[in-house]
């Protein structure tokens, strides 16, 4: 991911290093920040896209059972002792 932004980056106008960039160290404090950025926020979006799966499984989970659990006492034979 990194090598793919630092392209994106030297694919720019030379204008744009003239006018924005002051030195080479700018460049990689910014790429590395921006990379550290980046991957803070993916690493939150995989976490909760996990938690929101889980929750989605789970409540699958215990629909099948109380539906299971349902068929069960609805189909069960009453007998009357009398």
């Amino acid at each position: 991911m990194r090598c793919r932004y630092l392209k994106a980056v030297l694919r720019q106008d030379v204008e744009y290093f003239d006018l924005h960039v002051t030195s080479t160290s700018e460049i990689i404090t910014s790429v590395s920040s921006d990379s550290l950025v980046i991957q803070d926020v993916l690493s939150e979006k995989v976490r909760c896209c996990y938690n929101c799966h889980q929750l989605t499984k789970n409540i699958k989970i215990v629909q099948a059972r109380d539906f299971a659990y349902n068929e069960l006492h609805v189909l069960k034979p009453r007998f009357r002792i009398s």
